[in-house]
This record gives structure tokens, sequence and C-alpha cells, in this order.
């Protein structure tokens, strides 16, 4: 495994539609860490090892905001790192800590 390819064997790149229609693929990498305050409740509601976490919670979650925005723009926006002010904004809100499910 190429440690800067990630960590998954073969494509998986983040498929979305833009605005003005085109199919689009992206590379996307996500830094992530748990917080030791939640560990505890990590472990009893979503798995028992980092790669636990990663599968069922932080891959998912990360995937369905990257496509959740990225969907937002035409194919110049993504394309032209010029109209980088034209991007679409989000509230810091939106942006918030996942909730941990609770069994």
């Amino acid at each position: 495994m190429d440690p800067k390819r990630g960590d998954q064997q073969g494509r998986d790149d983040v498929q979305f539609k833009t605005t003005d229609g085109n199919d689009i693929s992206m590379d996307v990498t996500v830094a992530w860490t748990i917080d030791p305050k939640h560990a505890p409740d990590l472990l009893q509601t979503v798995g028992t090892s980092t790669v636990d976490v990663k599968d069922k919670l932080v891959r998912p979650l990360a995937r369905t905001l990257v496509r959740d925005i990225l969907n937002e723009l035409d194919s110049e926006a993504i394309y032209n790192s010029t109209n980088a002010s034209k991007r679409p904004r989000r509230p810091a809100s939106y942006y918030k800590k996942p909730s941990i499910p609770t069994a």
C-alpha cells in the first residue's frame, strides 16, 4: 500500500454531480483524531478500534459532507481556482461535531 494514497485499495474517489450536470470524481484526504473525552462512548457505540471508528463513522460522514458541498458547485468552480470566492459557504454550525450514536 502506498502511504501517499490512503488506506483503500483501488479507486476510491468521491463521486458527485455538479450543478450543471457533469459527473466528477475527486480524491479526498481527511485528517482526524479521537477526542479522548469521547473515546469511551465511541468504544461502546461505534467500535472497539480506530479502524472500526474510521470505517463506521469518520469515512461515511466525511464522504457525505464533501459530496454535499461539492454538489453545490458547477464544473467551472471545481476546475477554476480563481472562483474560490464564489464557492458556497456554510455556517460554522454545519460543521459541528457529529453526535455519537447511542445503543
